[in-house]
């Protein structure tokens, strides 16, 4: 993978979404919110962001290994931007990890709760995300959510 694709986000006026597997996984089964997400509406006034993490989540997907065309789909109708893994700041929420409630934590949550630090929202349905971030930043919304709160650009 090209290292210069490897980036933190960049300073902007757009928001920056990080958006995990299992919205990813949603689009691809055809999910209405999913969709919405990455329609014309958004497309030039938000910044998605993954990780390497979400990018192999991506590739064991039901719907990719029925149809692995639909990656294509993907890099054509969404403009990724592909962020570092923060091993440091994964290793720091493992600490947090074993005080939750829920003592196992996926090692792939952990990576991708680190990754999205730096990004104004955490686009997913898995709520054990939201248990991992500290703060108010990223802020933890569901698809259907972040459409009702973003302004159509």
């Amino acid at each position: 993978m090209d290292t210069d694709l490897l980036q933190k986000p960049q300073a902007s006026t757009q928001p920056t979404a990080f958006v995990d597997v299992s919205v990813i996984g949603a689009y691809l089964a055809g999910g209405e919110a999913a969709s919405r997400l990455f329609g014309d509406r958004y497309r030039d006034g938000v910044r998605f962001a993954v990780d390497p993490v979400v990018l192999q989540e991506m590739l064991v997907l039901p719907q990719v290994k029925e149809s692995p065309e639909l990656l294509e789909t993907m890099r054509d109708h969404v403009n990724f931007e592909i962020l570092p893994l923060d091993i440091e700041r994964s290793q720091q929420l493992l600490q947090r990890a074993k005080a939750l409630r829920n003592g196992i934590v996926h090692s792939s949550g952990l990576l991708v709760a680190a990754s999205a630090r730096d990004c104004d929202y955490l686009i997913t349905y898995d709520p054990a995300l939201k248990e991992l971030i500290e703060g108010d930043r990223p802020r933890v919304v569901t698809p259907e959510q972040f459409t009702s709160l973003m302004p159509a650009p």
